[in-house]
Order: C-alpha cells, then sequence, then structure tokens
C-alpha cells in the first residue's frame, strides 16, 4: 500500500520526508509522495516558500495542494466545514485538504 507524508516545510516534516524518502529508496522503493498546502491566494507565504524549497528532496514526488477560494478542492473543504459549529474544528481544514487530495491519489 502506497504511504505518504504531509510535509508543511517545517524542519520537522521536512527531515521525516528526507529520511523516509532515504529508506524507501534503501528498499528499492519509492518514490515518497508528499502532500503540502501553499496559498495560492499569496505566494510569498513562508510555508508556502519554505515547502518550493523542500521540493528539490531527492526520492519525493511531491504534491501542492492549494486551497485558495479558486482551488479544485475547495468547494469540497467548504461543503465538509459547513456543519461546523466549534470554533476548535476550523484548523482541521487544512489537515482535511491534504487527506482527501492524498485519498484521491490512492495514498494512505
Amino acid at each position: 500500500t502506497p504511504v505518504g507524508v504531509m510535509m508543511s516545510g517545517g524542519m520537522d516534516s521536512t527531515a521525516v520526508a528526507a529520511v523516509a524518502a532515504r529508506c524507501l529508496a534503501e528498499r528499492g522503493a519509492g518514490p515518497l509522495d508528499t502532500f503540502s498546502v501553499i496559498d495560492s491566494a499569496n505566494p510569498e507565504c513562508v510555508e508556502s516558500r519554505a515547502i518550493r524549497g523542500a521540493l528539490d528532496i531527492a526520492g519525493i514526488r511531491p504534491h501542492l495542494i492549494e486551497v485558495g477560494p479558486h482551488s479544485p478542492i475547495h468547494e469540497r473543504l467548504r461543503r465538509a466545514d459547513s456543519g461546523i459549529t466549534d470554533p476548535f474544528d476550523w484548523p482541521m481544514s487544512v489537515p482535511r485538504a491534504v487527506f482527501v487530495t492524498a485519498k484521491d491519489q490512492g495514498i494512505n
């Protein structure tokens, strides 16, 4: 079963992705699918820039998820989030975008 990782562009998730990609390569498997959310409305966003900088990691197959109002996943997230009444659930929209995209790609 293919696996993937969420890569935020931060040091932790980028290091995990690099090590996991190397482990897969050593086993003759890979590439490692990575999923990252970028801000299409603000290309200079610090996280988006960091993610773009990590795209050269050997052995990864990056998937960039745009979550702006014109992105393909926007309507799915809007519908999924429409029933949220607890303000603490809103931060889960970004991970939900990653999980939906990974599932669409057949990745666990």
